[in-house]
């Protein structure tokens, strides 16, 4: 594990998080590390910037296998501003797949880039786990009054998307080309809802 600080925010990045960078890299030798990894960007600074923009702060930043986790300082933010805060990378990675449709035409690069975009916003919506749609329905349970059953909901609803999920991942494991990638994707938020939980 590999930790630093860049002014006051302690920056940590975990071993998982290089070998899965390496492994990208030495696998896909291509340029799609780009289209993968700017979206990615994108999504995290979204969270960042509205962050700051409802007067929070952040006080540390993990860099890990299959994502970023935002740290934000002790302030407890208002409801409304969470919302805000939650859907802001999802919004920044629809907006930017948007935009690049209509500056750039249909070439096969930005569609590429579009297409990743819009992945990366679906996936970050699925109410699983820490993901942004987990985040948000926990903060859904809590508004409503359901704040001593959000665990159980959350894991409940995340386990209940995981298993078609899983069933697709394993579809596409016997498939000839033989893609593990949503496998791997599904074990590891598996790991963090029973963790979480």
């Amino acid at each position: 594990m590999l930790e630093f600080r860049l002014g006051n925010i302690r920056i940590t990045v975990s071993f998982w998080f290089l070998a899965a960078i390496g492994f990208f890299i030495l696998y896909e030798r291509s340029a799609l590390f780009f289209y993968f990894a700017v979206p990615i960007i994108v999504h995290e600074l979204g969270h960042i910037i509205v962050l700051y923009l409802c007067g929070g702060s952040i006080s540390a930043i993990n860099l890990r296998a299959f994502g970023v986790d935002i740290c934000p300082n002790k302030l407890r933010l208002s409801y409304h501003h969470e919302i805000m805060v939650t859907i802001a990378g999802i919004a920044c990675n629809v907006i930017m797949a948007l935009l690049l449709f209509w500056q750039r035409g249909q070439t096969m690069r930005s569609m590429l880039l579009i297409s990743v975009n819009m992945a990366v916003a679906v996936f970050n919506i699925l109410p699983i786990g820490n993901l942004d749609g987990g985040v948000l329905l926990r903060l859904l349970c809590e508004k409503t009054g359901n704040s001593h059953n959000t665990n159980t909901i959350s894991c409940a609803v995340s386990f209940l998307l995981l298993l078609p999920l899983f069933i697709l991942a394993f579809y596409l494991l016997l498939q000839p080309a033989r893609n593990v990638t949503l496998l791997i994707v599904c074990i590891y938020l598996l790991v963090m809802v029973i963790r979480g939980g």
